[in-house]
């Protein structure tokens, strides 16, 4: 797996969720949304974005992604998440 071009794919994919607002991203909670992109490279990842309560239901919502390529990496994908607050601002990326 081309680390680099996988995180960039994820980043791009996560970014999508970003933009949604707290009362979207509440419409999404229990639901795995699961996507195939193919990478410059060649290679076929998959990319998988949940979505639920970070602590305590009603309050701040966690996004967390993971990329694979079907590999050995699938057993320990590259992942990443945020938080979306009820004031609908966002935190850093959790790396």
């Amino acid at each position: 797996m081309d680390k680099k071009e996988a995180n960039r794919l994820l980043q791009k994919t996560l970014e999508q969720f970003r933009q949604c607002s707290h009362k979207e991203l509440q419409a999404n909670m229990g639901n795995t949304h699961t996507f195939q992109v193919d990478g410059k490279s060649g290679i076929q990842y998959q990319i998988e974005i949940e979505v639920f309560w970070d602590d305590k239901i009603g309050q701040n919502i966690r996004v967390a992604g993971a990329i694979d390529d079907g590999g050995w990496q699938a057993f320990l994908p590259l992942s990443d998440s945020f938080i979306v607050r009820p004031d609908e601002t966002n935190s850093a990326p959790s790396r």
